[in-house]
């Protein structure tokens, strides 16, 4: 399989991720919240915004000219607030988060038809001074472009 374009690749990702359950989730409904755009702003806490450069020919591939690559930033913003003792805080959601995103991200690219690398740089997980939490992370990735 290949994809059409960085797009689909940011598609078939927002869906892997859409699909994990926190590790710490509060309740049903703390979820990761996934959209496919640059991060201008969050919708809660988990929302995870995907943006990406718009990929390229891999240079020196042989494949057919198939073999493209991009760099995917993955951004997920958390509401910082008190927590209570005993229970992870904010700051140690986000890193067990970022952590576990890679790690199926690490999977999605081994089982996925059409990706054939990805390369993540260690994520960044830094309060904003306004009552956020936000985890970076960049991803270099090869896929295979019809």
């Amino acid at each position: 399989m290949a994809f059409a374009s960085i797009s689909a690749v940011l598609d078939s990702m927002a869906a892997r991720i859409e699909a994990l359950s926190p590790s710490s989730q509060d309740a049903a409904d703390d979820v990761f919240r996934v959209s496919i755009r640059p991060a201008t702003d969050s919708v809660g806490s988990r929302a995870v915004h995907l943006a990406a450069q718009a990929g390229i020919r891999k240079p020196g591939s042989n494949r057919l000219c198939k073999v493209w690559e991009s760099q995917v930033e993955v951004i997920a913003y958390y509401t910082d607030q008190p927590t209570e003792a005993g229970r992870s805080t904010v700051y140690q959601r986000a890193l067990t988060d970022a952590e576990d995103i890679l790690a199926d991200l690490y999977t999605w690219s081994s089982t996925t038809d059409g990706i054939d690398r990805i390369d993540p740089s260690p994520g960044d997980v830094l309060a904003d001074g306004q009552g956020e939490i936000i985890a970076t992370r960049t991803i270099q990735i090869e896929y295979q472009r019809t």
